[in-house]
């Protein structure tokens, strides 16, 4: 009986480390992959990285966390370069960065204010991306969408 609760302390410890080394293998899988594929890996890339971010944060890991917030404006740079390329695949990466965009939001008002400057310039670079989409398939409509609201 004493076994029993340990069990769920044990498959979160090893669900860390899968996430970490899921993440990886979606990375290295949207390497090689083209059109749709790449978008659709890339994102989930970011998202298993923002999560792996939360959950570092969480454990006061806090070089972990970075360096999984420099792989999430990585992964959200080779969504938006493979969804310039798949033009079928550009409204879905919209969408998709925008939740991701909401996703980092999240995670920036859940930290210490030490931490959130860093969040915060990670947030602005998937937001750069974000645009830099929106121009590529609006072109000036979407410059002057974002300035009248």
């Amino acid at each position: 009986m004493k076994a029993c609760w340990a069990l769920p302390f044990c498959l979160l410890i090893a669900s860390s480390g899968v996430a970490q080394q899921n993440a990886a293998a979606i990375e290295d899988r949207a390497a090689h992959a083209h059109g749709g594929d790449c978008v659709r890996l890339n994102l989930q890339a970011a998202y298993a990285q923002v999560d792996g971010a939360s959950r570092s944060y969480d454990k006061s890991d806090v070089e972990s966390a970075r360096a999984a917030l420099n792989s999430v404006v990585a992964d959200a740079e080779r969504t938006v370069n493979c969804a310039l390329h798949a033009s079928r695949s550009q409204k879905n990466a919209e969408i998709e960065l925008r939740r991701l965009s909401r996703r980092m939001t999240e995670l920036q008002r859940s930290l210490d204010l030490d931490e959130r400057p860093y969040v915060e310039h990670a947030h602005a670079a998937v937001e750069k991306q974000h645009d830099r989409l929106l121009r590529e398939i609006f072109g000036d409509a979407a410059d002057h969408a974002q300035t009248n609201p």
